[in-house]
């Protein structure tokens, strides 16, 4: 059993579908599995990027728990579960994350709206040493406009912008480093402060510097001064 579950777990990792169908079709009850920190299998597949692996899992394993539903986008499972137990709305997944910060993370905006809706905390923090609010989750998006869209609604229900995670680094550090000029602004104007420093005194400005993003430079400049 040890051999196969760490062969799932490569298999998962790397997206192998044709390994996971044979390693599931051999033990299906491998499609319930948790690695040592409590991890499931259809987030492990959806932190590498292997979101139609994750439902294959999911499809083998059963219907998603909250932090799966978020993580996948499936506003309707995270709207029936939390029908059947609301307290859940801000718990935290084995690993320390919030379903709000789940749904952030992967982009989905219903599930976003939805959470809100029932009363997430748009300011809990992830119970693991990364420390992040939803709100860095979302700024951290590939796609710049989902971030910002994600980012406009996590304001909007009164996330902190000047919260600071792992690193002591916030929303606008991560705006500069990209520079994300909406997403600079957007946060600006709902009160980040340019010139707070992260835990290697590093200010948003410093990183659009350091990165050579000169109109983020620029603006953020503009604003401390």
């Amino acid at each position: 059993m040890p051999d196969t579950l760490e062969a799932f777990w490569t298999a998962v990792k790397a997206g192998d579908t044709a390994t996971v169908q044979t390693l599931l079709a051999a033990d299906p009850a491998l499609a319930l599995a948790r690695t040592a920190s409590g991890v499931s299998a259809v987030l492990l597949a959806a932190y590498y990027g292997r979101a139609p692996l994750a439902q294959q899992i999911l499809a083998a394993g059963g219907p998603a728990d909250l932090f799966e539903a978020s993580a996948l986008g499936q506003a309707a499972q995270v709207g029936a579960l939390l029908d059947a137990a609301p307290a859940q709305v801000n718990a935290f997944a084995a690993d320390g994350f919030t379903a709000l910060g789940l749904a952030a993370f992967f982009g989905h905006p219903a599930v976003l709206d939805l959470l809100l809706a029932r009363g997430a905390d748009p300011n809990l923090a992830a119970n693991n040493p990364m420390n992040v609010r939803p709100l860095h989750s979302a700024v951290a998006h590939r796609d710049a406009a989902t971030a910002l869209a994600l980012a406009e609604t996590l304001l909007r229900h009164g996330a902190e912008a000047n919260a600071q995670q792992e690193g002591g680094y916030t929303a606008l550090h991560e705006a500069a480093s990209s520079s994300h000029l909406p997403l600079a602004r957007l946060l600006l104007a709902r009160g980040a402060n340019p010139a707070l420093a992260n835990a290697a005194g590093l200010t948003p400005h410093d990183l659009a510097e350091k990165h050579g993003h000169t109109e983020a430079a620029a603006l953020l400049r503009a604003a401390v001064a």
